[in-house]
């Protein structure tokens, strides 16, 4: 007999719905199997997204490799389970109606597990590509040039400082910020402005350059108008700024490159090794920034996705949860392994075989014939027109107590078989249910 929830009292009726439709049950028992599914649903994805990032933001190719194969293996392993489920209804003809709500209990797991690998996957590459171009690249190409302190332009032309990559200037030296040149490109526009002793451009041979060219050249991408007589690139209206990191794009210098052609045209001024940097204060400062931010950026990232995953895997198991209630998706009638698949399940999908299994030795062990008579002392009797079942495998023989110290206790009787002897109001218990 099943007892529907009207038949409850209203504190057990209470009990139970406060049990299935409330995150109360996470801190009860059944709560514990939910908070180590979503953990087991978070780490995995969280570990691909970390193994991406170091991957695709790593200058170094061993590194890069390692973890690039560690995540392949991460996501094989995710992919496994919804592909052998896959192939087992494809192969078995698992698609009957009967294995529908178990085909979705069991798929509902492996199926959001790989979801979320993608999501870490897609994620990881997004952010990791940005960082290689934005930070990593720039610090680590900045790293194998040299720095040069107290450079002064008018004195040093830029063809005996091809490999600088961070340098300060002398406190004189400065970026005119009225006489500039840009070039368009592609809905940009690529500014430049002279790096000067006295950070003007001498219209005349008093305050010339030593050397006879201007190399030096502060750049931006729009961030002036053209023509170029409102430079405001980098920190161009910050006094402290004496110094510059190098530019490392290589597709966008031949734009600057061509600004800075334009510019000696425009001002008849001599460009013959022209070097470009960003303009900022402390260029060794900010050469280490790049690697912090990235960091900071990749540990941020990481934190806030294992937040938003274990969140998310906790909604999941209520709702898997609420699906179950409502019958919509069920354990009963878990299919078999089709043939030939059976050691496919055994790997991937090792918790479904082993309620398949349960299932089939809890049937085995149900015995065949009327149903029994518990009497007061816990051992079992049959009407007179039935003789005991066979049991099969797992039944108790008759005589033998369903546990300890039932001898002890009354037990409740279910089911309408009571033999005739003790069909009277002195025999019959008045807490059997007919």
């Amino acid at each position: 007999m099943i007892l529907s929830e009207n038949n409850l009292t209203n504190d057990e009726a209470r009990l139970l719905r406060s049990s299935n439709f409330s995150f109360r049950a996470i801190t009860k028992k059944e709560g514990g199997a939910q908070i180590n599914q979503a953990v087991w649903c978070t780490l995995p994805a969280v570990l691909l997204y970390i193994l991406l990032l170091i991957a695709l933001s790593n200058h170094r190719w061993p590194v890069t490799v390692v973890c690039g194969a560690a995540a392949l293996a991460i996501m094989a392993i995710r992919v496994a389970p919804l592909a052998v489920l896959i192939a087992s209804i494809a192969v078995g003809r698992l698609q009957k109606p009967v294995y529908r709500k178990a085909l979705i209990y069991w798929s509902w797991w492996p199926a959001w597990n790989f979801i979320l690998c993608c999501v870490a996957w897609l994620a990881a590459c997004i952010l990791g590509r940005y960082l290689w171009h934005s930070n990593v690249e720039p610090w680590y190409k900045l790293s194998q040039l040299q720095h040069y302190d107290g450079l002064d332009p008018a004195v040093v032309p830029g063809e005996q400082v091809q490999d600088a990559g961070l340098v300060t200037f002398t406190p004189m030296v400065g970026i005119d910020h009225s006489r500039g040149s840009c070039f368009k490109q592609a809905g940009h526009s690529y500014c430049v402005a002279p790096i000067l002793h006295g950070g003007k451009v001498p219209m005349n041979m008093a305050g010339a350059s030593q050397t006879g060219t201007y190399d030096f050249f502060a750049i931006g991408v729009d961030c002036c108008s053209c023509p170029n007589f409102d430079f405001q690139c980098g920190e161009w209206n910050n006094p402290s700024a004496d110094g510059g990191m190098r530019l490392t794009d290589a597709s966008s210098r031949p734009w600057y490159k061509l600004a800075a052609d334009q510019w000696s045209a425009a001002y008849r001024k001599d460009v013959k090794h022209p070097l470009f940097f960003h303009w900022v204060q402390a260029p060794k400062f900010c050469w280490k920034l790049l690697w912090n931010q990235a960091n900071n950026i990749m540990l941020i990232s990481t934190f806030a996705l294992a937040a938003i995953f274990l969140v998310l895997a906790l909604l999941l198991a209520k709702v898997l949860q609420l699906l179950a209630s409502r019958d919509i998706v069920s354990q009963l009638w878990t299919p078999a392994p089709p043939r030939g698949l059976e050691g496919a399940w055994a790997i991937a999908l090792p918790e479904v075989l082993q309620h398949y299994l349960s299932s089939q030795q809890q049937l085995l062990g149900l015995p065949v014939g009327p149903m029994p008579w518990y009497d007061a002392t816990g051992r079992v009797s049959y009407p007179r027109s039935a003789g005991p079942p066979e049991p099969r495998i797992g039944a108790l023989p008759p005589g033998v107590p369903l546990w300890p110290g039932a001898a002890d206790r009354p037990t409740p009787v279910y089911g309408p078989h009571i033999p005739a002897a003790t069909n009277s109001p002195e025999a019959t218990p008045a807490f059997a249910m007919n």
